[in-house]
Protein backbone atom coordinates (compact mmCIF):
# COMPACT_ATOMS: atom_id res chain seq x y z
CA UNK A 1 0.00 0.00 0.00
CA UNK A 2 1.07 3.38 -0.23
CA UNK A 3 1.30 4.34 2.82
CA UNK A 4 4.05 2.05 3.52
CA UNK A 5 5.99 3.91 1.30
CA UNK A 6 7.86 7.05 1.36
CA UNK A 7 6.90 10.29 -0.22
CA UNK A 8 6.69 9.91 -3.77
CA UNK A 9 5.66 12.79 -6.64
CA UNK A 10 2.09 14.16 -7.29
CA UNK A 11 0.84 11.99 -9.99
CA UNK A 12 -2.54 13.30 -11.83
CA UNK A 13 -4.24 10.07 -13.60
CA UNK A 14 -7.59 11.18 -15.38
CA UNK A 15 -9.87 8.20 -15.42
CA UNK A 16 -12.51 7.25 -17.61
CA UNK A 17 -15.46 10.28 -17.87
CA UNK A 18 -18.23 9.28 -15.58
CA UNK A 19 -16.68 6.08 -13.92
CA UNK A 20 -18.98 4.19 -12.35
CA UNK A 21 -17.41 4.98 -8.70
CA UNK A 22 -17.73 8.25 -9.59
CA UNK A 23 -21.44 8.37 -10.33
CA UNK A 24 -22.12 6.50 -7.24
CA UNK A 25 -20.62 9.46 -4.90
CA UNK A 26 -20.47 13.14 -7.01
CA UNK A 27 -22.63 15.07 -4.82
CA UNK A 28 -25.34 17.33 -6.46
CA UNK A 29 -29.10 18.28 -6.35
CA UNK A 30 -31.51 16.84 -8.48
CA UNK A 31 -32.89 18.97 -10.92
CA UNK A 32 -29.99 21.25 -10.85
CA UNK A 33 -29.28 20.79 -14.59
CA UNK A 34 -27.21 24.13 -15.19
CA UNK A 35 -25.21 23.31 -12.03
CA UNK A 36 -25.64 27.05 -9.91
CA UNK A 37 -26.94 25.17 -6.91
CA UNK A 38 -30.74 26.04 -7.36
CA UNK A 39 -33.26 24.31 -8.85
CA UNK A 40 -35.75 27.00 -11.05
CA UNK A 41 -36.96 27.54 -14.42
CA UNK A 42 -33.31 27.77 -15.57
CA UNK A 43 -32.56 24.43 -15.28
CA UNK A 44 -35.90 23.60 -17.54
CA UNK A 45 -34.52 25.57 -20.14
CA UNK A 46 -30.98 24.06 -20.28
CA UNK A 47 -32.32 20.66 -20.08
CA UNK A 48 -34.44 21.42 -23.27
CA UNK A 49 -31.42 23.41 -24.95
CA UNK A 50 -29.29 20.30 -24.58
CA UNK A 51 -32.24 18.03 -26.13
CA UNK A 52 -32.89 20.19 -28.77
CA UNK A 53 -31.32 23.08 -29.51
CA UNK A 54 -27.63 22.38 -29.44
CA UNK A 55 -27.01 23.75 -25.70
CA UNK A 56 -24.34 22.34 -23.48
CA UNK A 57 -24.65 19.21 -22.01
CA UNK A 58 -24.78 18.60 -18.32
CA UNK A 59 -22.22 18.41 -16.15
CA UNK A 60 -23.96 16.04 -14.08
CA UNK A 61 -26.00 13.91 -16.36
CA UNK A 62 -27.66 12.38 -13.40
CA UNK A 63 -28.86 15.68 -11.74
CA UNK A 64 -30.66 16.62 -14.99
CA UNK A 65 -32.54 13.36 -14.81
CA UNK A 66 -35.37 14.99 -12.97
CA UNK A 67 -37.47 11.47 -12.49
CA UNK A 68 -34.70 9.04 -11.79
CA UNK A 69 -35.26 6.60 -14.55
CA UNK A 70 -31.95 6.58 -16.42
CA UNK A 71 -32.51 9.01 -19.01
CA UNK A 72 -32.23 12.40 -19.74
CA UNK A 73 -35.08 13.27 -21.81
CA UNK A 74 -38.12 15.72 -22.86
CA UNK A 75 -39.73 14.05 -19.72
CA UNK A 76 -37.06 15.57 -17.46
CA UNK A 77 -37.74 19.46 -17.81
CA UNK A 78 -41.74 18.34 -18.37
CA UNK A 79 -40.88 16.91 -14.25
CA UNK A 80 -39.21 20.05 -13.48
CA UNK A 81 -41.92 22.47 -14.74
CA UNK A 82 -44.46 20.09 -13.55
CA UNK A 83 -43.00 20.80 -9.81
CA UNK A 84 -42.58 24.09 -10.59
CA UNK A 85 -45.85 25.66 -11.55
CA UNK A 86 -48.41 22.76 -11.43
CA UNK A 87 -48.07 20.87 -8.24
CA UNK A 88 -46.24 17.68 -9.39
CA UNK A 89 -44.09 15.39 -7.63
CA UNK A 90 -40.68 17.15 -6.86
CA UNK A 91 -37.58 15.57 -8.27
CA UNK A 92 -36.30 12.06 -6.84
CA UNK A 93 -33.53 12.20 -4.19
CA UNK A 94 -31.14 13.66 -3.47
CA UNK A 95 -33.56 17.23 -4.15
CA UNK A 96 -32.89 20.22 -2.35
CA UNK A 97 -29.57 18.64 -0.32
CA UNK A 98 -26.42 18.31 -1.35
CA UNK A 99 -25.90 14.46 -1.08
CA UNK A 100 -24.78 11.32 -3.02
CA UNK A 101 -26.80 9.82 -5.56
CA UNK A 102 -28.87 7.07 -3.67
CA UNK A 103 -29.47 5.07 -6.98
CA UNK A 104 -26.64 5.48 -9.05
CA UNK A 105 -27.32 4.65 -13.03
CA UNK A 106 -25.14 4.80 -16.15
CA UNK A 107 -25.62 8.46 -16.89
CA UNK A 108 -22.68 9.73 -14.90
CA UNK A 109 -22.02 12.64 -12.94
CA UNK A 110 -18.64 14.53 -13.55
CA UNK A 111 -15.10 12.80 -14.28
CA UNK A 112 -12.91 11.42 -12.36
CA UNK A 113 -9.37 12.20 -11.61
CA UNK A 114 -7.08 10.84 -9.13
CA UNK A 115 -4.75 12.57 -7.22
CA UNK A 116 -1.66 11.28 -4.72
CA UNK A 117 1.68 11.93 -3.69
CA UNK A 118 3.52 14.86 -3.03
CA UNK A 119 2.32 18.10 -4.26
CA UNK A 120 4.72 20.56 -4.82
CA UNK A 121 2.89 23.49 -6.55
CA UNK A 122 -0.35 25.32 -6.02
CA UNK A 123 -3.47 23.24 -7.16
CA UNK A 124 -6.97 23.79 -7.43
CA UNK A 125 -9.42 21.01 -7.46
CA UNK A 126 -12.40 21.91 -9.18
CA UNK A 127 -15.84 21.40 -9.20
CA UNK A 128 -16.48 19.87 -12.53
CA UNK A 129 -14.30 16.81 -11.46
CA UNK A 130 -14.29 13.98 -8.99
CA UNK A 131 -11.38 13.88 -7.17
CA UNK A 132 -10.02 10.53 -6.17
CA UNK A 133 -7.83 10.83 -3.22
CA UNK A 134 -4.87 8.66 -2.32
CA UNK A 135 -2.44 8.87 0.10
CA UNK A 136 -1.54 13.05 -0.42
CA UNK A 137 0.81 15.48 0.87
CA UNK A 138 0.57 19.36 0.38
CA UNK A 139 4.17 20.32 1.24
CA UNK A 140 5.40 23.96 2.58
CA UNK A 141 4.86 26.63 0.79
CA UNK A 142 1.83 24.77 -1.75
CA UNK A 143 -1.63 25.69 -1.54
CA UNK A 144 -4.35 23.64 -2.23
CA UNK A 145 -7.98 25.17 -3.27
CA UNK A 146 -11.04 23.23 -3.32
CA UNK A 147 -13.71 25.04 -5.32
CA UNK A 148 -17.33 24.88 -3.94
CA UNK A 149 -19.38 21.74 -4.58
CA UNK A 150 -16.29 19.81 -5.22
CA UNK A 151 -16.80 16.00 -4.62
CA UNK A 152 -13.54 14.18 -2.87
CA UNK A 153 -13.43 10.38 -2.96
CA UNK A 154 -10.92 8.39 -0.72
CA UNK A 155 -9.47 5.69 -2.35
CA UNK A 156 -10.37 1.99 -0.29
CA UNK A 157 -7.34 -0.08 -2.06
CA UNK A 158 -4.34 2.65 -0.69
CA UNK A 159 -6.21 4.08 2.45
CA UNK A 160 -6.42 7.01 0.74
CA UNK A 161 -6.00 10.54 2.84
CA UNK A 162 -5.41 14.17 2.35
CA UNK A 163 -2.33 15.89 4.87
CA UNK A 164 -1.47 19.39 4.63
CA UNK A 165 2.13 19.49 6.03
CA UNK A 166 4.19 22.22 7.87
CA UNK A 167 3.85 25.36 5.84
CA UNK A 168 1.23 24.27 3.65
CA UNK A 169 -2.25 25.72 3.42
CA UNK A 170 -5.94 24.41 2.67
CA UNK A 171 -8.56 26.30 1.01
CA UNK A 172 -11.57 24.26 1.24
CA UNK A 173 -14.43 26.92 1.28
CA UNK A 174 -17.78 25.78 0.34
CA UNK A 175 -21.34 27.34 0.42
CA UNK A 176 -24.62 26.55 2.39
CA UNK A 177 -25.86 24.97 -0.97
CA UNK A 178 -22.79 23.46 -2.29
CA UNK A 179 -20.46 22.41 0.12
CA UNK A 180 -17.01 20.77 0.02
CA UNK A 181 -17.51 16.38 0.68
CA UNK A 182 -14.94 14.23 1.38
CA UNK A 183 -16.32 10.58 1.21
CA UNK A 184 -16.23 6.85 0.36
CA UNK A 185 -15.82 5.53 -3.19
CA UNK A 186 -18.62 2.95 -2.64
CA UNK A 187 -22.22 3.46 -3.21
CA UNK A 188 -24.63 5.04 -0.68
CA UNK A 189 -26.03 1.69 1.34
CA UNK A 190 -22.56 0.18 0.63
CA UNK A 191 -20.49 3.00 2.83
CA UNK A 192 -18.90 2.54 6.10
CA UNK A 193 -16.25 3.56 8.72
CA UNK A 194 -13.06 3.20 7.54
CA UNK A 195 -13.42 3.38 4.07
CA UNK A 196 -10.57 6.10 3.52
CA UNK A 197 -8.07 7.91 5.80
CA UNK A 198 -8.84 11.24 6.35
CA UNK A 199 -7.80 15.35 6.74
CA UNK A 200 -4.94 15.98 8.20
CA UNK A 201 -3.65 19.80 9.31
CA UNK A 202 -0.33 19.78 10.54
CA UNK A 203 1.30 23.36 11.96
CA UNK A 204 4.30 25.27 13.69
CA UNK A 205 2.31 25.91 16.40
CA UNK A 206 3.12 25.24 19.80
CA UNK A 207 2.20 22.39 22.13
CA UNK A 208 3.42 20.94 25.39
CA UNK A 209 5.98 18.36 24.56
CA UNK A 210 9.66 18.74 25.38
CA UNK A 211 10.84 19.16 22.07
CA UNK A 212 8.01 20.93 20.52
CA UNK A 213 7.62 18.68 18.26
CA UNK A 214 6.16 15.16 17.68
CA UNK A 215 4.85 12.45 15.19
CA UNK A 216 1.25 13.13 13.81
CA UNK A 217 -1.14 10.33 14.79
CA UNK A 218 -2.58 8.46 11.73
CA UNK A 219 0.32 9.02 10.03
CA UNK A 220 4.27 7.31 9.58
CA UNK A 221 7.53 9.75 10.36
CA UNK A 222 5.39 13.46 9.65
CA UNK A 223 6.27 15.70 12.24
CA UNK A 224 3.88 18.30 13.59
CA UNK A 225 5.09 21.63 15.80
CA UNK A 226 7.08 24.60 15.33
CA UNK A 227 9.79 23.12 18.00
CA UNK A 228 11.46 26.06 19.56
CA UNK A 229 10.32 28.72 17.16
CA UNK A 230 6.57 28.01 16.82
CA UNK A 231 4.34 30.26 14.88
CA UNK A 232 0.98 31.08 16.75
CA UNK A 233 -0.77 32.57 14.67
CA UNK A 234 0.03 30.07 11.57
CA UNK A 235 -2.69 30.48 8.78
CA UNK A 236 -2.44 26.47 7.77
CA UNK A 237 -6.42 26.07 6.84
CA UNK A 238 -9.54 27.82 6.41
CA UNK A 239 -12.42 25.19 6.33
CA UNK A 240 -16.33 26.25 5.77
CA UNK A 241 -19.17 24.36 4.97
CA UNK A 242 -17.17 20.87 4.47
CA UNK A 243 -18.51 17.69 5.43
CA UNK A 244 -15.51 14.33 5.94
CA UNK A 245 -17.52 11.03 6.30
CA UNK A 246 -16.53 7.24 6.47
CA UNK A 247 -13.13 7.55 7.37
CA UNK A 248 -10.46 6.28 9.96
CA UNK A 249 -8.59 3.90 8.28
CA UNK A 250 -6.39 2.18 10.46
CA UNK A 251 -2.14 2.39 9.47
CA UNK A 252 -0.75 -0.07 12.33
CA UNK A 253 -3.07 -1.29 15.31
CA UNK A 254 -4.63 1.34 17.60
CA UNK A 255 -3.15 4.04 15.15
CA UNK A 256 -6.04 4.92 13.37
CA UNK A 257 -6.95 8.43 11.41
CA UNK A 258 -9.07 11.01 12.76
CA UNK A 259 -11.96 12.44 10.41
CA UNK A 260 -10.34 15.69 10.60
CA UNK A 261 -6.75 16.30 12.65
CA UNK A 262 -6.00 19.45 14.07
CA UNK A 263 -1.68 19.10 15.33
CA UNK A 264 -0.17 22.22 16.21
CA UNK A 265 -1.92 24.82 14.08
CA UNK A 266 -1.85 28.61 14.84
CA UNK A 267 -4.94 31.56 15.60
CA UNK A 268 -5.23 32.03 11.48
CA UNK A 269 -6.36 28.50 11.31
CA UNK A 270 -9.88 28.91 10.64
CA UNK A 271 -12.80 26.22 10.76
CA UNK A 272 -16.65 26.75 10.57
CA UNK A 273 -19.69 24.61 9.31
CA UNK A 274 -17.96 21.23 9.11
CA UNK A 275 -19.38 18.42 9.96
CA UNK A 276 -17.67 14.72 10.74
CA UNK A 277 -19.72 11.47 10.08
CA UNK A 278 -19.52 7.63 10.75
CA UNK A 279 -15.53 8.19 11.44
CA UNK A 280 -13.50 5.13 12.88
CA UNK A 281 -11.93 7.31 15.49
CA UNK A 282 -12.31 10.78 16.67
CA UNK A 283 -14.50 13.13 14.40
CA UNK A 284 -12.11 16.27 15.06
CA UNK A 285 -8.84 16.34 17.28
CA UNK A 286 -6.70 18.94 18.07
CA UNK A 287 -2.54 18.55 19.12
CA UNK A 288 -1.93 21.25 20.62
CA UNK A 289 -2.09 24.69 18.93
CA UNK A 290 -4.62 27.34 19.08
CA UNK A 291 -7.29 26.43 16.20
CA UNK A 292 -10.78 27.61 16.81
CA UNK A 293 -13.88 26.09 15.38
CA UNK A 294 -17.25 27.13 15.32
CA UNK A 295 -20.55 25.05 13.91
CA UNK A 296 -19.00 21.77 13.94
CA UNK A 297 -20.67 18.62 14.22
CA UNK A 298 -19.93 15.06 14.76
CA UNK A 299 -22.44 12.32 14.29
CA UNK A 300 -22.00 8.57 14.53
CA UNK A 301 -18.34 8.68 15.27
CA UNK A 302 -16.99 5.65 16.84
CA UNK A 303 -14.31 6.98 19.32
CA UNK A 304 -14.57 10.23 20.65
CA UNK A 305 -16.50 13.38 18.81
CA UNK A 306 -14.24 16.20 20.06
CA UNK A 307 -10.42 15.63 21.45
CA UNK A 308 -8.20 18.46 22.60
CA UNK A 309 -4.70 17.52 24.17
CA UNK A 310 -0.91 18.48 24.49
CA UNK A 311 -1.72 21.97 25.14
CA UNK A 312 -4.70 23.22 22.86
CA UNK A 313 -5.45 26.67 23.66
CA UNK A 314 -8.66 26.78 20.84
CA UNK A 315 -11.94 28.19 20.97
CA UNK A 316 -15.12 26.03 20.51
CA UNK A 317 -18.60 27.63 19.83
CA UNK A 318 -21.84 26.20 18.37
CA UNK A 319 -21.11 22.44 18.78
CA UNK A 320 -23.28 19.39 18.86
CA UNK A 321 -21.37 15.41 18.93
CA UNK A 322 -24.47 12.90 18.25
CA UNK A 323 -23.95 9.35 18.61
CA UNK A 324 -25.08 6.90 16.15
CA UNK A 325 -28.39 5.57 17.66
CA UNK A 326 -27.49 2.34 16.18
CA UNK A 327 -25.15 2.35 18.69
CA UNK A 328 -22.81 0.25 16.37
CA UNK A 329 -19.01 0.51 16.85
CA UNK A 330 -19.38 2.91 20.10
CA UNK A 331 -17.23 1.55 22.67
CA UNK A 332 -15.00 3.47 24.33
CA UNK A 333 -16.48 6.68 23.08
CA UNK A 334 -17.12 10.14 24.74
CA UNK A 335 -18.40 13.25 23.07
CA UNK A 336 -15.55 15.62 24.84
CA UNK A 337 -12.30 13.84 25.63
CA UNK A 338 -9.55 16.82 26.62
CA UNK A 339 -6.15 15.66 28.03
CA UNK A 340 -2.65 17.82 28.83
CA UNK A 341 -0.46 14.81 28.60
CA UNK A 342 -0.68 11.09 28.23
CA UNK A 343 0.08 8.49 30.92
CA UNK A 344 4.11 8.14 30.98
CA UNK A 345 4.68 10.41 27.97
CA UNK A 346 4.58 13.50 30.22
CA UNK A 347 3.65 15.37 33.16
CA UNK A 348 0.16 15.92 33.63
CA UNK A 349 1.30 19.39 34.18
CA UNK A 350 3.39 20.46 31.08
CA UNK A 351 3.10 24.08 30.10
CA UNK A 352 1.35 25.08 28.19
CA UNK A 353 -1.99 23.65 29.58
CA UNK A 354 -4.60 22.27 27.77
CA UNK A 355 -7.12 25.34 28.47
CA UNK A 356 -9.53 25.75 25.76
CA UNK A 357 -13.01 27.81 26.14
CA UNK A 358 -15.85 25.70 24.75
CA UNK A 359 -19.48 27.61 25.02
CA UNK A 360 -23.06 26.51 23.48
CA UNK A 361 -22.52 22.57 23.25
CA UNK A 362 -24.79 19.66 22.95
CA UNK A 363 -23.53 16.34 23.18
CA UNK A 364 -25.77 13.15 22.90
CA UNK A 365 -25.31 9.32 23.83
CA UNK A 366 -26.47 6.26 22.19
CA UNK A 367 -28.23 4.86 25.07
CA UNK A 368 -26.71 1.85 24.18
CA UNK A 369 -24.81 -1.07 26.77
CA UNK A 370 -22.40 -1.39 24.55
CA UNK A 371 -21.18 1.90 25.25
CA UNK A 372 -21.14 5.71 23.97
CA UNK A 373 -19.29 5.89 27.99
CA UNK A 374 -18.89 9.69 29.16
CA UNK A 375 -20.71 13.10 27.36
CA UNK A 376 -17.64 15.39 28.57
CA UNK A 377 -14.26 13.92 30.38
CA UNK A 378 -12.23 15.99 31.35
CA UNK A 379 -8.39 14.81 32.75
CA UNK A 380 -4.68 14.46 32.77
CA UNK A 381 -4.36 17.89 33.79
CA UNK A 382 -6.69 19.64 31.10
CA UNK A 383 -8.42 23.04 32.32
CA UNK A 384 -10.83 25.18 30.49
CA UNK A 385 -14.14 26.70 30.83
CA UNK A 386 -16.77 24.50 29.09
CA UNK A 387 -19.85 26.25 29.60
CA UNK A 388 -23.57 26.62 28.28
CA UNK A 389 -24.11 23.35 27.34
CA UNK A 390 -26.67 20.48 27.10
CA UNK A 391 -25.43 16.81 27.72
CA UNK A 392 -28.20 13.62 27.47
CA UNK A 393 -28.28 9.90 26.53
CA UNK A 394 -24.88 9.32 28.17
CA UNK A 395 -24.92 5.10 28.98
CA UNK A 396 -22.02 5.48 31.48
CA UNK A 397 -21.65 8.99 32.92
CA UNK A 398 -22.57 12.61 31.99
CA UNK A 399 -19.36 14.61 33.08
CA UNK A 400 -16.20 13.75 34.66
CA UNK A 401 -13.65 15.54 36.29
CA UNK A 402 -10.63 13.30 36.78
CA UNK A 403 -9.41 15.46 39.82
CA UNK A 404 -6.57 12.69 40.82
CA UNK A 405 -4.93 13.58 37.66
CA UNK A 406 -5.92 17.81 38.58
CA UNK A 407 -5.01 18.04 42.21
CA UNK A 408 -3.49 21.45 42.62
CA UNK A 409 -5.29 22.99 39.75
CA UNK A 410 -8.95 22.75 40.10
CA UNK A 411 -9.06 26.70 41.81
CA UNK A 412 -6.74 27.77 38.48
CA UNK A 413 -9.47 29.26 36.49
CA UNK A 414 -11.54 26.05 35.43
CA UNK A 415 -14.59 26.47 35.04
CA UNK A 416 -17.63 23.58 34.21
CA UNK A 417 -20.73 26.44 34.36
CA UNK A 418 -24.14 26.29 33.17
CA UNK A 419 -24.49 22.68 31.96
CA UNK A 420 -28.03 21.11 31.81
CA UNK A 421 -28.11 17.25 32.29
CA UNK A 422 -30.74 14.57 31.79
CA UNK A 423 -31.41 11.12 31.18
CA UNK A 424 -27.64 9.98 31.49
CA UNK A 425 -27.00 6.55 33.59
CA UNK A 426 -25.18 8.50 36.40
CA UNK A 427 -24.97 13.01 35.86
CA UNK A 428 -21.24 13.22 37.51
CA UNK A 429 -19.18 10.86 38.49
CA UNK A 430 -18.97 10.60 42.14
CA UNK A 431 -16.18 8.37 42.84
CA UNK A 432 -12.71 9.92 41.08
CA UNK A 433 -12.67 13.24 44.09
CA UNK A 434 -12.41 11.51 46.99
CA UNK A 435 -8.69 11.51 47.49
CA UNK A 436 -8.50 14.78 46.38
CA UNK A 437 -8.70 18.27 48.18
CA UNK A 438 -11.97 19.20 48.71
CA UNK A 439 -12.50 15.85 50.06
CA UNK A 440 -16.24 16.61 49.66
CA UNK A 441 -17.92 15.45 46.35
CA UNK A 442 -20.78 18.19 46.87
CA UNK A 443 -17.60 20.52 47.54
CA UNK A 444 -15.72 19.95 44.61
CA UNK A 445 -19.00 20.09 42.42
CA UNK A 446 -19.66 23.48 43.64
CA UNK A 447 -15.85 25.11 42.89
CA UNK A 448 -16.16 23.61 39.50
CA UNK A 449 -19.41 23.47 38.34
CA UNK A 450 -21.76 26.17 39.13
CA UNK A 451 -24.97 26.73 37.99
CA UNK A 452 -25.48 23.35 36.55
CA UNK A 453 -29.03 21.38 36.26
CA UNK A 454 -30.26 17.99 36.36
CA UNK A 455 -33.24 17.56 35.16
CA UNK A 456 -36.23 15.59 35.78
CA UNK A 457 -37.63 15.43 32.57
CA UNK A 458 -36.82 12.14 30.43
CA UNK A 459 -34.90 14.50 27.81
CA UNK A 460 -34.61 17.86 27.33
CA UNK A 461 -34.33 18.00 23.23
CA UNK A 462 -35.63 16.77 20.09
CA UNK A 463 -33.65 13.68 18.59
CA UNK A 464 -35.28 13.63 15.35
CA UNK A 465 -32.76 14.42 12.69
CA UNK A 466 -33.62 16.52 10.31
CA UNK A 467 -37.23 17.66 12.92
CA UNK A 468 -37.42 21.02 12.85
CA UNK A 469 -36.93 21.25 16.22
CA UNK A 470 -33.55 18.73 16.02
CA UNK A 471 -31.50 19.40 19.28
CA UNK A 472 -33.42 22.49 19.83
CA UNK A 473 -33.89 22.88 23.82
CA UNK A 474 -36.98 22.63 25.86
CA UNK A 475 -37.11 26.12 27.58
CA UNK A 476 -39.54 24.83 30.13
CA UNK A 477 -36.55 22.34 31.45
CA UNK A 478 -33.26 24.59 30.66
CA UNK A 479 -32.78 27.89 32.71
CA UNK A 480 -30.47 30.30 32.03
CA UNK A 481 -27.03 31.24 30.57
CA UNK A 482 -23.86 32.59 31.21
CA UNK A 483 -22.73 35.59 28.85
CA UNK A 484 -19.88 34.85 26.60
CA UNK A 485 -16.61 36.51 27.00
CA UNK A 486 -16.86 38.18 23.64
CA UNK A 487 -13.95 37.83 20.53
CA UNK A 488 -14.39 34.89 18.81
CA UNK A 489 -17.66 33.90 20.54
CA UNK A 490 -20.98 35.10 19.20
CA UNK A 491 -23.71 36.69 21.71
CA UNK A 492 -26.13 33.89 22.48
CA UNK A 493 -27.48 33.58 26.12
CA UNK A 494 -28.93 29.96 25.81
CA UNK A 495 -27.90 26.89 26.75
CA UNK A 496 -26.61 23.95 24.01
CA UNK A 497 -25.68 24.57 20.27
CA UNK A 498 -29.08 25.54 19.06
CA UNK A 499 -31.25 28.51 19.88
CA UNK A 500 -34.55 27.25 21.60
CA UNK A 501 -36.76 30.21 20.63
CA UNK A 502 -38.96 28.23 18.02
CA UNK A 503 -38.76 30.58 15.26
CA UNK A 504 -35.05 30.92 15.03
CA UNK A 505 -33.03 29.05 12.28
CA UNK A 506 -31.98 25.65 13.10
CA UNK A 507 -28.71 24.94 12.04
CA UNK A 508 -28.43 21.55 12.14
CA UNK A 509 -30.94 21.40 9.59
CA UNK A 510 -29.25 23.05 6.56
CA UNK A 511 -28.46 21.28 3.24
CA UNK A 512 -24.71 20.69 3.72
CA UNK A 513 -25.41 18.25 6.59
CA UNK A 514 -26.31 14.60 6.46
CA UNK A 515 -27.30 12.06 8.55
CA UNK A 516 -27.01 8.97 6.21
CA UNK A 517 -25.61 6.02 7.98
CA UNK A 518 -23.97 4.62 5.27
Amino acid sequence: MFRKMGLFSLVLVAAAAFSTTADAQSHFKRGDANSDAQINIGDAVYMLAALFSGGEQPICADAADVNDDGLNNIADPVSLLGYLFSGAAQPAEPFDVWEADPTPDTLGCKPEVTIAGDIVSDIVLTNDTTWRLQPTFVKAGVTMTIQPGTTIIGDNATDGFLAIERGGVLRAIGTATTPIVFTSEFAPGNRNRQDWGGVLLIGNGVNNYPAGEAFVEGLNNVTFGGGAAPIADEDSATLSYVRVEFGGTEISPANEINAITIASCGTSTNMDHVQTKFNFDDGFEWFGGDANLKYGLAYGIGDDDFDGSFGWNGNLQFIAGIKDPSGIGQTGDNGLEFDNSEPGLHPFDSLPRTNPSVYNFTLIGSLTAQGADIGGEIRRGAEGDWQNGVVEGWADRGWVIDADSMAGILEDGTQHDSISFANNATDFDATVHATVPPTSTADFMTLTMANNQTSAASNLLSLVAGDADFLRPNAATIDGAVANPGGFFDAANYRGAVDPNAGSANWLNASWISYETN
